[in-house]
């Protein structure tokens, strides 16, 4: 009787740990996903930076 309490107590334990470990996937996956979307923003933003540098350079020399 005591070994199947415990079983029972360690499949419960068991259960709770995957939940977690599920939740914790879940945010670092969502985490990643926003940073890559800043890194993308920021990417694009100094791309337009530098063809906007390059072009009011090259109509000032004209």
């Amino acid at each position: 009787m005591s070994k199947e309490v415990n079983l029972k107590d360690l499949k419960q334990r068991l259960e709770e740990v995957e939940k977690q470990l599920e939740q914790n996937r879940k945010t670092s996956r969502v985490f990643k996903y926003i940073i890559i979307g800043v890194l993308v923003f920021f990417l694009v933003t100094f791309g337009i930076g530098v063809i906007q540098f390059i072009s009011a350079g090259s109509s000032s020399m004209n």
